[in-house]
C-alpha cells in the first residue's frame, strides 16, 4: 500500500521572483505552531530543534523559535523531513514527497530508526543536564558526553540504520547487568558477536571499552581514607593527614619490595582501609533528568486520601507536622524527602563509631537542606532549586542503637519507654525480662491492673505510660548530660562514663541537622525483625525446641518467686517438672510438621516451608524473615488451634491478627488506635501463660508498633524488606572477594548507567520485565457468566493433575471458606448476623463470629432450598433481588427486605437466584444438595412419615430437581446406595444434627431415631428403584456411616482429650460415660484383637487377598468371560489369592494353609470316588474322563474352610451365594426389625423384578454405549435378565430390551420359557405369604421388612 504526502511546500515556493513567498512563510509559521504544541520537544519553554540544512542544526540543535525561522528561510528544511518526528508527530503523515512513492512498511521503518536516533541524543543530553550545548567545543568534564553524542550518530555498521555504536553499547551492558553476568562472560559474548557482524563493524571489543564508552552515564563515587580503628576519615580538613589525629595510627600500608640489598618502599600509597561514598545529590537530580522518573516524584502531593486511609507517609501526621513546620520547604512540592535504611552485619562493624563514616552524608544533607541545587525537570521543562530533607531512619536492633546513640540492650532497652521501663533481672537465668511490663498501658481502670495472681504476685499496677518524648526534650536531656559526639577528641572517655547512669552512649551525628528536632519520629522499630523474634520465641517455646526454648528448667526454679504457679512447680519426690499445657507432645508436633510439608501456597506467595520441616527432630529450620512472616499470619493460628487449649490458643491467635492488622497496605486512624488498646491486652494474656522468661525486649516492643503506625503511615515503607533484597542484590556483584568493597561500587555504577539508560529502550525499562508468570490466566480467558467471584482470580494449576475424595473435615472447611469469600454470599451473611442480633442483642462481634462460622452454613442451606423451592412455584425474595412472584416467606425465616430492616443488597446479586440454581443441578449428584434439619418441636407436631406434605409417601418422588440415590440389584451384599460419596456425606450431616445421648452407636437408636435419618434423607434425594429396597440398603449405608461418625468423635476425645463441637454436651457426658466404663474397655480391647489376629496361626499375619476395590462377585464375571464357564470356588479362591495371579505364591500364611486343607480333602474324595466305582480315575484331582465331576469341589471346599461357621464362606466373599444357595438369607422367615421382608403378594414381588430390570436394562444400555463390542458381557447380562424373569413367574420378551441392546445380542441367546408362577390371583392373593414357599432374590438385599404395614406408621403408635 502507498500514500501520497502534502508537504510539498516545504521544498518548493520558498522563493518566488527572488523573494521569499509569504505563503511559504505562512506554512513555517504553521510549523513552528506545530512544535510548541509539544512540549516533550521543547526546551526552556521557547527552543525546539532547528531542522534547517546547516550540518550543526539538522534537529540537532536547540534554538529559540525566532531564530528557527531566520535559520529555514534562509537554509529550507532538512532533505527529507515530512514527518516531524523531531517536533511531536507520532503518526507517519497521510502523503508521501513530491512525486516519491513510499510504502507504509518503510515510512515505519524510516520513523523507527529515526525516533531510535533521537532517542538516545536525548538519553546523553539529560544526563549532561540543561547546561550541555552539543554544538560548544568540549571541555575535559563534558567530553565523555560528546563522545557518547558521536557514537550515537555512527551506525553500528554499514547499512544498519536500527543500531548505532552507543545503542548498542548500552543494551549489552544492561543485560549484563540484569541477569547478573560476570566480565569474563561479557568479553566472550562480546568477541562471539564480532563473529557476527561485518568486519568494519563499530561494536567494543569487551568490557573495558564498553565501560569506557558509556562512562558519561555514571554517577560519580568518592573513595576516602578511614582510619584502621574507626577513629576518624581522611576527608574535608583533615584529607591530608598521614596519621590518625586521635590514635595515631599510620593512613597508609609500609609496603617494603625486594631482598637483601636491593630493598625499597613502593610508591603507590596503599590505605589501611577505604570507604567508597556515592553522593546523594547527582542521583537526585537524574531522577529529575529523565521522563521515565521525573512525574513519579511528585506523586505525594497530587495523590489524595480516600476515606480516610493512608496508603502513603505523605498521608501520615509525621508528614504533614514536618510540612507545617517549615512551610517554605513544603512549598516547592518537588523538594525530596528521605528515608536511611542502615544494616550493619557483621562482627567488625563501627558499632557505635558509625558517625565517623557518616559525615559525608551529613554534610551534603546540610547543604541540601540549607541551600539546595539547581535541578532540571524534564517533565517541566525548567530548573527549579531542590532540597532535600531526612525525614527518618530504618534500622535493625542493633543498627537503631549505633544511629540513636541509645542503647537497646539491658534492661533500659527499649527507645520508647526509655528509663520508665520496668524490665529486670532473672534471679537463676541472669538475663533481663520485661514480665509484667505491659499493664502500665491499660487504661486507668482496667481489671489486670488489681490483678495480683496471674502476673507478679502481690503487685497492683496503678502508673501509667508518660508517653513518648519529644525532640526538644530528647536533646535537652543529652545537652544536660554533656555527651559527646564520637568524633570529639574526649568522647569515648566522657560518654563511657555518662553511659553507666543511662542508656544514652553517644550524641548521635543526626542532631547537626537543623530539622532533626522537629521531627515527630526519627528512627523506625523495624517491624520485619521484631515480627520474627516473636514468631520464633512462640514457635521454639510451643515445640519445646532444646537451646531455643523458653521454659527451660531455670525458668520453672524462678517461676514461682515472681508468680502463682503452683502447678509447674518440680516434684521434689520424683524431681521432674509437670508438662505445661502450652508445649505440644510429640504426636502433636509431629502431625503440625506432616501439615506444613504438605502445604501449597499461590505461587510467588511464599517459599516451600516443607523444605524446613525436620522430621526426625521435630522441628523448623532454616526460615527467612518472609516465612516467619507467612507463618506467623497466616497459619499459627491454624497449626495450633486442634492441639493447644483455647486460653492459650486465643491470645497466639490475637498476636497474629495484630500483625496481620499491623502490616496492611493501608490503614486507618481509627484502626491504628484499637489496635493500640488491644496490643496491651493481648500482651497481658500471653504473660498469663508464659513464664518471666519468654518475655525478652521483642516481645515488649510491638507495644509501641501500632503507635508508630499511626504517626508515620503504613508499614511497608517503614521496614527492612526491601532493603535487605537489596543488600542481598548488592552482594551478589561481589566478583572479587579479595576487593570486596570495591566489586560492589563498580556494579552498583554499572548497575546505575544501566537502569538509567533502560528508560530510554523503545519497549520501556526491562529491569522490570512484563513476562507471563508460569500460572497466569487472563480474565478474559474465563467465559462461565454463571461462575462465582471467588473462583474467577486468575491462576491455574502446577504440576500434574490428580484426584481424591475429601474428609469430612476437609469438606467442611472447604464450604465454610468458599462461603465466607464469595461476594455473592454476602448479603445472606448480613441477614443471618443481623438475625441473631436481634435475637441476642448482647452478642459481641467474637460470639457472633463463631457463631457465624458453626451456624451459617445449615442456615444458608435452608434458606437458599427453601427460596429455590417456592421460587419453582411461587417466586422468591432474596438479599439484593426484588421478589418474582407472590409466595410469601418461609416459616421460621426473616426477610431481609422486611423483617430484618435490611434494605436491599447490592446489584451484584441480582442474578443469584439463577446462579445458585444452575450451580445446585450441576454439583448436587457429586457432592450432594442440602440438608435441612427440622428441630425437635417439629418431629413432635408431625403425623406420620409425609405429614409435612399432607399425603402419603409415593413409591418414587416425584422432585425432578433432586438427584438420584441407587443401587446395582446384581451384587449381593450391598452396603452402600450411589452415589456413595455425596450420599455419605448428607449422612454425616444428618448426624451431626440429630445426636442423641442413647445414640452412642447405631443399634442402640430407636426405630423412630431411624426413621427421623430416613426422612431427612428423603428430603434430599429421589429414586427410580423400588422405595423399600432401597430403604433397605439406605439403613446398612447409614448404619456404616454412622459408625464412622461416632468414631471420630470417640477418637479425638480418647487421643486428644477435645470434645467435638458438633455434639451437644449433655449428648457427649453420656458417651463419654460409656467410653470410659472399664467393661466398655474390655470390650473393645478384646474386638480390636479379634482384628488383628492370625487366624492361620501364629506368624501368618492377618489375612488378604488381590481383589482391590473389586468385589468377589465382579472377579468371577471377569473369571467367566476369561475362562469361557463359571468358576469353582476353589478356582476363585485360587485366582483372588495369589500373588498376579500367577497360580504358585499365595498372599498369606492363611490362605496357604487353606488350599493345603482343600487339596488333602479332594484327594481323600477323589480317591474314595474311584474306589466306589472300581476303576482308575487316571490320577485326576477334582475330574475324571467322564462329562461329569467326580466330587462337588464347591462342597469341599465348602468343609475345607469350615463356611457353615460364619457368612460369607471365606475366599470367595460376595460370591457365597452363587456357590451356597443355602447360605442365601432366608426371606420367608418373619421378622420385626427394620430389615424384614414386605413381599406379602407375588404382585410386590413382580413389581420388584420388574424395578430391577428395568435398572439392569438402563445400565445395560449404558454399557452398550460405551463398549458396543463387549458382547459377552452383554451375553452374560441378557441372561441374568431371563433367569429373573424366569424365577419371578414373568413372561420375558426381547423386544422390550432397547434397540441398541436387541442389536448387539447374540443370535444364539433365546427367550427362556416362562416357569410355573406360584400361585397367585391377578390381585395378589395371600398365596405368597405362605412361608414354605420362598421368595427369589431379585435383589442384592432381597425384598425388605415383614410387616404389610407402613413402619413409618410405628413412630406414631
Amino acid at each position: 500500500m502507498v500514500m501520497e504526502a502534502d508537504r510539498e511546500w516545504m521544498y518548493e515556493g520558498r522563493i518566488v521572483n527572488g523573494m521569499f513567498s509569504n505563503k511559504w512563510g505562512d506554512k513555517v509559521d504553521e510549523f513552528v505552531a506545530f512544535a510548541l504544541r509539544h512540549p516533550e520537544c521543547v526546551n526552556g519553554g521557547t527552543a525546539i530543534r532547528c531542522p534547517c540544512t546547516l550540518v550543526k542544526c539538522q534537529n540537532k540543535k536547540f534554538l529559540n523559535v525566532e531564530t528557527v525561522k531566520v535559520h529555514l528561510y534562509k537554509n529550507g528544511f532538512v532533505p527529507d523531513y515530512y514527518v516531524w518526528i523531531y517536533h511531536g508527530e507520532k503518526e507517519v503523515h497521510q502523503r508521501c514527497s513530491r512525486s516519491v512513492r513510499v510504502s507504509v512498511s518503510e515510512t515505519d521503518q524510516m520513523v523507527s530508526d529515526n525516533m531510535n536516533h533521537i532517542t538516545y541524543h536525548r538519553m546523553v543530553c539529560d544526563a549532561a543536564g540543561p547546561e550541555f550545548n552539543p554544538d560548544e567545543e568540549p571541555n575535559a568534564e563534558a567530553r565523555n558526553f560528546y563522545d557518547m553524542i558521536r557514537a550515537g550518530d555512527k551506525p553500528l555498521y554499514e547499512g544498519n540504520s536500527k543500531h548505532t555504536q552507543l545503542s548498542a553499547a548500552v543494551r549489552i551492558l544492561e543485560i549484563k547487568c540484569r541477569h547478573k553476568c560476570s566480565q569474563a562472560w561479557f568479553d566472550d559474548m562480546s568477541n562471539f558477536i564480532q563473529e557476527l557482524l561485518p568486519p568494519d563493524n563499530l561494536m567494543p571489543l569487551d568490557f573495558y571499552s564498553t565501560k569506557k564508552l558509556v562512562r558519561g552515564l555514571g554517577l560519580p563515587v568518592q573513595v576516602i581514607h578511614c582510619c584502621v580503628n574507626n577513629c576518624m576519615i581522611y576527608w574535608g580538613d583533615d584529607s591530608d593527614l598521614n596519621s590518625c589525629k586521635k590514635c595515631g595510627h599510620a593512613r597508609y600500608k609500609q609496603t617494603v619490595r625486594g631482598s637483601g640489598n636491593r630493598l625499597y618502599i613502593r610508591k603507590l600509597k596503599v590505605p589501611y582501609k577505604k570507604m567508597h561514598y556515592f553522593p546523594i545529590t547527582p542521583r537526585l537530580q537524574r531522577l529529575y533528568a529523565s521522563t521515565a522518573t521525573a512525574n513519579e516524584m511528585r506523586w505525594h502531593s497530587e495523590h489524595h486520601m480516600e476515606d480516610g486511609k493512608m496508603c502513603h507517609p505523605s498521608d501520615a501526621p509525621a508528614w504533614k507536622h514536618f510540612d507545617g513546620c517549615f512551610p517554605d520547604f513544603s512549598s516547592e512540592v518537588r523538594n525530596v524527602r528521605l528515608g536511611l535504611f542502615a544494616d550493619v552485619p557483621g562482627p567488625t562493624n563501627p558499632k557505635g563509631k558509625i558517625d565517623v563514616f557518616l559525615q559525608p552524608l551529613i554534610a551534603e544533607l546540610k547543604s541540601l537542606w540549607g541551600v539546595g541545587v539547581q535541578t532540571y525537570d524534564i517533565s517541566k521543562r525548567q530548573n527549579f532549586q531542590m532540597r532535600a530533607a531526612l525525614m527518618w531512619t530504618i534500622n535493625d536492633l542493633p543498627a537503631y542503637s549505633m544511629m540513636s546513640g541509645w542503647s537497646t540492650a539491658g534492661m533500659l532497652a527499649c527507645p520508647h519507654c526509655m528509663e520508665d521501663s520496668d524490665a529486670f533481672r532473672l534471679i537463676k537465668s541472669g538475663k533481663q525480662s520485661w514480665f509484667d511490663n505491659h499493664r502500665k498501658f491499660l487504661p486507668i481502670n482496667h481489671s489486670y491492673r488489681r490483678n495480683t495472681k496471674d502476673f507478679i504476685k502481690n503487685r497492683k499496677v496503678t502508673k501509667q505510660f508518660p508517653g513518648v518524648r519529644s525532640g526538644d526534650e530528647i536533646l535537652q536531656d543529652l545537652n544536660n548530660k554533656g555527651l559527646r559526639k564520637v568524633m570529639d577528641v574526649d568522647a569515648e572517655v566522657v560518654n563511657a562514663a555518662i553511659s553507666k547512669t543511662c542508656g544514652w552512649n553517644k550524641r548521635s551525628i543526626f542532631w547537626d541537622l537543623p530539622y532533626w528536632r522537629e521531627h515527630l519520629l526519627r528512627h523506625n522499630l523495624d517491624v520485619m525483625h521484631i515480627e520474627k523474634n516473636v514468631f520464633d520465641n512462640i514457635f521454639n517455646t510451643v515445640f519445646n525446641i532444646p537451646g531455643k526454648t523458653k521454659d527451660m528448667y531455670k525458668s520453672r526454679d524462678e517461676l514461682n518467686k515472681y508468680c502463682r504457679r503452683p502447678q509447674f512447680a518440680q516434684n521434689l519426690v520424683t524431681s521432674k517438672y509437670p508438662d505445661v499445657p502450652f508445649v505440644l507432645n510429640k504426636s502433636q508436633k509431629k502431625d503440625v510438621l506432616e501439615w506444613v510439608k504438605k502445604l501449597r501456597f499461590p505461587d510467588g506467595y511464599a517459599s516451600n516451608l516443607g523444605r524446613c520441616v525436620d522430621a526426625k527432630k521435630l522441628k523448623m529450620f532454616g526460615m527467612r524473615s518472609h516465612d516467619c512472616h507467612v507463618f506467623m499470619q497466616r497459619l499459627l493460628p491454624i497449626a495450633l488451634r486442634e492441639f493447644l487449649p483455647n486460653r492459650i490458643w486465643e491470645p497466639l491467635t490475637k498476636i497474629s491478627l495484630f500483625f496481620k492488622q499491623l502490616t496492611s497496605s493501608s490503614l486507618t486512624d481509627e484502626e491504628l488506635r484499637n489496635l493500640d488498646e488491644q496490643i496491651p491486652v493481648i500482651l497481658c494474656n500471653l504473660e498469663k501463660i508464659f513464664p518471666p522468661s519468654f518475655f525478652d525486649s521483642m516481645e515488649h516492643l510491638p507495644v509501641h508498633l501500632a503507635y508508630e503506625a499511626r504517626i508515620a503511615g503504613p508499614v511497608h515503607y517503614r521496614w527492612m524488606y526491601p532493603s535487605e533484597r537489596y543488600l542481598r542484590k548488592i552482594k551478589h556483584k561481589i566478583m572479587n572477594k579479595a576487593q570486596v568493597e570495591g566489586s560492589i561500587s563498580i556494579g552498583y555504577i554499572m548497575d546505575e548507567a544501566a537502569k538509567f539508560a533502560s528508560f530510554y529502550f523503545k519497549e520501556g525499562d526491562p529491569t522490570l520485565p512484563l513476562k507471563e508468570k508460569r500460572n497466569e490466566v487472563y480474565l478474559d480467558d474465563i467465559v462461565d457468566d454463571y461462575m462465582f467471584e471467588i473462583f474467577k482470580p486468575p491462576g491455574k494449576a502446577i504440576g500434574a493433575e490428580g484426584k481424591r475424595y475429601l474428609a469430612d473435615n476437609e469438606y467442611t472447611a472447604a464450604h465454610l471458606y468458599i462461603l465466607m469469600n464469595c461476594p455473592e454470599v454476602q448479603p445472606f451473611i448480613d441477614v443471618f448476623i443481623t438475625e441473631k442480633r436481634r435475637q441476642f442483642p448482647n452478642l459481641n462481634d467474637e460470639v457472633v463470629n463463631v457463631v457465624t462460622e458453626q451456624e451459617f452454613p445449615s442456615w444458608f442451606e435452608k434458606y437458599v432450598h427453601n427460596r429455590m423451592a417456592r421460587g419453582r412455584g411461587r417466586g422468591s425474595t432474596l438479599p439484593g433481588r426484588t421478589s418474582f412472584g407472590t409466595g410469601s416467606q418461609a416459616s421460621g425465616m426473616p426477610d431481609p427486605g422486611r423483617g430484618s430492616g435490611v434494605d436491599e443488597g447490592p446489584q451484584q446479586t441480582e442474578d443469584v437466584v439463577n446462579v445458585l440454581q444452575q450451580h445446585h443441578q450441576q454439583t448436587s449428584p457429586h457432592h450432594g444438595p442440602g440438608i435441612v434439619m427440622n428441630d425437635r418441636e417439629t418431629w413432635e407436631g408431625e403425623e406420620g412419615e409425609d405429614a409435612d406434605v399432607g399425603e402419603t409417601s409415593p413409591e418414587h418422588p416425584t422432585d425432578e430437581s433432586l438427584p438420584i440415590a441407587q443401587f446395582d440389584p446384581t451384587i449381593d451384599n450391598l452396603t452402600k446406595l450411589e452415589p456413595s460419596g455425596s450420599i455419605s456425606r448428607v449422612l454425616r450431616t444428618i448426624f451431626r444434627k440429630s445426636f442423641k445421648p442413647h445414640g452412642h452407636n447405631w443399634k442402640s437408636l430407636t426405630d423412630r431415631d431411624r426413621l427421623m435419618i430416613w426422612r431427612e434423607f428423603k428430603k434430599a434425594y429421589r429414586w427410580t428403584q423400588t422405595k423399600e429396597a432401597v430403604k433397605r440398603v439406605f439403613y446398612k449405608h447409614a448404619a456404616s456411616r454412622y459408625k464412622d461418625t461416632v468414631y471420630e468423635v470417640k477418637d479425638k476425645w480418647l487421643k486428644k482429650k477435645e470434645q467435638d463441637l458438633s455434639v451437644p454436651d449433655h449428648v457427649f457426658q453420656e458417651w463419654r460415660r460409656r467410653w470410659e466404663d472399664p467393661d466398655y474397655s474390655k470390650r473393645c480391647e478384646k474386638q480390636s484383637g479379634n482384628r488383628r489376629s492370625e487366624r492361620a496361626g501364629e506368624g501368618s499375619g492377618m489375612s488378604t487377598h488381590t481383589c482391590g476395590s473389586r468385589s468377589m462377585r465382579e472377579h468371577e464375571r471377569a473369571l467367566t468371560l476369561k475362562e469361557g464357564k463359571k468358576p469353582s470356588a476353589p478356582r476363585l479362591f485360587r485366582y483372588t489369592h495369589m500373588k498376579g495371579h500367577d497360580d504358585q505364591t499365595f498372599v498369606d500364611q492363611r490362605s496357604r494353609a487353606a488350599n493345603a486343607r482343600y487339596e488333602e480333602m479332594l484327594a481323600a474324595a477323589t480317591q474314595a470316588y474311584c474306589q466306589s466305582t472300581s476303576g482308575s480315575c487316571d490320577g485326576a484331582t477334582g475330574s475324571s474322563q467322564s462329562s461329569a465331576p467326580p466330587v462337588d469341589t464347591n462342597q469341599i471346599w465348602y468343609e475345607a474352610v469350615d463356611g457353615k461357621e460364619k457368612m460369607p464362606v471365606y475366599g470367595v466373599g460376595s460370591s457365597t451365594s452363587s456357590f451356597y444357595s443355602h447360605r442365601r438369607p432366608d426371606y420367608s422367615a418373619p421378622s420385626s426389625g427394620p430389615f424384614s421382608n414386605l413381599f406379602s403378594t407375588m404382585e410386590d414381588f413382580q413389581d420388584a423384578v420388574r424395578n430391577a430390570i428395568q435398572y439392569q436394562l438402563a445400565d445395560t444400555e449404558r454399557r452398550m454405549i460405551d463398549y458396543e463390542d463387549d458382547r459377552d458381557e452383554l451375553r452374560l447380562r441378557f441372561d441374568w435378565l431371563a433367569k429373573k424373569c424366569q424365577e419371578g413367574g414373568l413372561h420375558f420378551n426381547p423386544d422390550d430390551l432397547p434397540r441398541i441392546v436387541r442389536r448387539n445380542v447374540p443370535a444364539t441367546a433365546s427367550t427362556p420359557a416362562p416357569a410355573a408362577a406360584p400361585a397367585a390371583t391377578a390381585s395378589g392373593s395371600a398365596a405368597a405369604a405362605d412361608s414354605s414357599t420362598p421368595v427369589p432374590d431379585i435383589s442384592p438385599y432381597g425384598p425388605d421388612t415383614s410387616q404389610h404395614h407402613d413402619d413409618d406408621a410405628r413412630l406414631d403408635d
